[in-house]
């Protein structure tokens, strides 16, 4: 029940602070009875969303690297204000927060070799800026 409030209120700030909101999508039979339910995390509000998260990419010089990976997933931001504070949050493909970390710094290195390999989504806050990334562990 906590779960589920806790969620709805996110999506609610985040849609009220114009950030992408984590969606649902559901497969039903041929009776619509709903048979699954898949929770993304991220989701691009309008084809340019992806225009303004190349822009932000470049603004701030950012890179995620390796991706695929094994071990850790490095993140350098060297265009990164040094009043500013980069907030890196990891989700499994449940949506389950992983890790959530605040760095004043322009590198990071993010530890993935206690998970299971998979997919996982990669969110970078910068102030009001957010970028997303798909992680792939081997």
């Amino acid at each position: 029940m906590k779960k589920s409030f806790l969620l709805i209120l996110i999506s609610t700030l985040a849609s009220t602070y114009g950030y992408a909101q984590p969606h649902f999508t559901f497969t039903s039979d041929p009776s619509g009875n709903r048979t699954s339910r898949i929770f993304y995390p991220f989701r691009l509000a309008n084809p340019s969303d992806s225009i303004k998260e190349d822009e932000l990419q470049t603004k701030y010089g950012l890179s995620v690297y390796p991706n695929p990976t094994m071990e850790s997933i490095n993140i350098v931001i060297p265009n990164l204000d040094d009043d500013a504070e980069a907030w890196v949050i990891l989700y499994d493909e449940q949506g389950n927060q992983l890790f959530s970390d605040s760095k004043k710094s322009k590198q990071q290195i993010i530890q993935l070799s206690s998970y299971a390999v998979g997919i996982y989504f990669l969110e970078i806050k910068i102030g009001r800026d957010k970028l997303s990334y798909r992680i792939q562990k081997n």
